[in-house]
């Protein structure tokens, strides 16, 4: 039993260090009590408050969301409410935003993950499918060793982050994890004012690739491709695989010529490694740029922008760059 109470503090540990919130707590129904929620697990939070908080299924936000099954998400702007357990008994007043989370066993709803964060200066703009869709699934994988009555080594838990926030293909990070780290990094160039360039890169006419040469050496490509770019990039710069062929590329401290400077490299760095796999086909890239803040003030403005710009080098053929607020940039 302590080793499963263990279990869900270092789950909600790591809950709330991937939000990148402060305090939190994990409410399940209690079968003593019908209709009740309770703290089973917590971090942050005052011992007297954990040891009386209750809450009714349906009233207060907790209630309310193992209810209707849906996450929610309350920031400092809104009219200030019940959040949860962090209702008026802990008498706060600097939560900057909350997220609350039901908890299924199946189909059976037994409880809620609450995460709040108390600094002002970090927002949450986490795509709120995604960050739910991946606390559901570690959330699941406790609770299947919990019903074998296995203990799940912490060991387990950190495997498993590895695999929702590594690409099992490539080895670089997956859409969640870059997200996670643009966040970061934007609110530290608020404080310090420095530029962050996103670089998004497709490969050109992917499919027909598979078609010509087999899905083995699509994959090869892939792989080949990402491992060129962690030897070649700067070593702060954060890789992601965002789509089938699609990478993006976070550069920290970089400005716009930056950015392009980086493209160019992968311009050449693609047909470098299409000559040594001997495809006997030039292997092309379309790339979109976008800047930090000239072009967005938000990690999603600044996705988007640099979406933009892709999509507008493909229509152009491919094998080309551009940017978020310059003309196309060929080679």
């Amino acid at each position: 039993m302590n080793h499963n109470l263990s279990l869900i503090e270092i789950l909600l540990d790591i809950a709330v260090e991937l939000l990148g919130g402060d305090i939190g707590s994990i409410m399940l129904i209690d079968p003593k009590e019908e209709g009740i929620l309770k703290i089973a697990a917590a971090k942050g939070l005052p011992k007297d408050l954990i040891n009386k908080a209750k809450v009714k299924i349906g009233t207060c936000i907790a209630g309310k969301v193992i209810t209707c099954g849906l996450p929610v998400v309350i920031r400092a702007q809104q009219e200030k409410k019940e959040i949860g357990i962090l209702k008026d008994d802990l008498k706060r007043k600097d939560i900057n935003w909350s997220f609350i989370l039901p908890i299924y066993h199946g189909n059976i709803p037994i409880g809620v993950i609450n995460i709040a964060c108390l600094n002002s200066e970090i927002e949450f703009e986490y795509p709120l499918d995604i960050i739910s869709k991946n606390l559901t699934k570690l959330i699941n994988r406790y609770l299947f060793y919990l019903s074998k009555n296995v203990y799940m080594p912490a060991i387990g838990i950190i495997s498993y982050i590895h695999e929702i926030t590594v690409d099992p293909l490539t080895g670089l990070y997956t859409y969640g994890q870059l997200w996670a780290r643009l966040e970061e990094e934007i609110n530290r160039s608020k404080r310090f004012g420095y530029n962050i360039a996103i670089v998004m890169v497709d490969i050109d006419h992917f499919k027909n690739i598979n078609i010509r040469f087999g899905y083995q050496v699509g994959d090869k490509l892939l792989q080949n491709f990402s491992e060129w770019m962690r030897e070649e990039l700067r070593k702060y710069s954060v890789i992601a695989r965002t789509g089938g062929a699609k990478f993006t590329i976070m550069l920290p401290e970089t400005d716009m010529p930056g950015g392009i400077k980086v493209a160019k490299r992968l311009l050449w760095g693609i047909n470098e490694i299409s000559k040594k796999m001997k495809l006997n086909e030039q292997i092309t890239l379309s790339i979109g740029i976008s800047e930090f803040p000239k072009n967005a003030d938000s990690a999603t403005q600044l996705l988007e922008k640099a979406e933009e710009s892709l999509i507008s080098a493909k229509i152009m053929g491919g094998d080309s760059i551009k940017t978020a607020t310059e003309q196309p940039i060929l080679e």
